[in-house]
């Protein structure tokens, strides 16, 4: 994945434009947004950090969100530790905020592992990556 800055056990949010503690979960975050920045050429304007969701009457926070021009979201970016193995039993956990929230894309990944499932109308595919930014309508 691409570059980050990390100095002194912090690492620099780039969303936030501040350091944190360089946790992993914090390293991973960070890694996913500049692969989405570098790699994917999302704008970093339209990304979003621990953006909370009402989901069944239940607050719901994810990770990363990624909007679109009009400002819903596009990308829900969860980020697990890396001994949670991606399986069917995670996905089932985020799958139906996919449906739910209408994202275009949902995004688990552990830092070793990325699934990627795309939304058409009422059903849910995996696919190999996350588009780049010229797929957002």
């Amino acid at each position: 994945m691409p570059s980050y800055k990390i100095e002194n056990g912090k690492i620099w949010d780039v969303v936030r434009k501040q350091w944190l503690y360089a946790f992993p979960e914090e390293v991973l975050r960070q890694q996913v947004i500049h692969y989405l920045i570098q790699e994917k050429k999302y704008p970093l304007a339209f990304i979003a950090i621990e953006k909370e969701f009402l989901f069944q009457q239940r607050k719901k926070r994810f990770d990363i969100v990624v909007y679109n021009s009009d400002f819903t979201p596009h990308i829900l970016v969860e980020c697990k530790q890396k001994k949670v193995p991606l399986d069917y039993h995670v996905s089932d956990q985020i799958l139906p905020y996919l449906l739910a929230l209408a994202p275009q894309y949902v995004v688990i990944t552990n830092g070793e592992k990325m699934l990627v499932y795309k939304r058409n109308n009422e059903t849910i595919e995996p696919i190999e990556t996350i588009p780049t930014f010229d797929f957002i309508e």
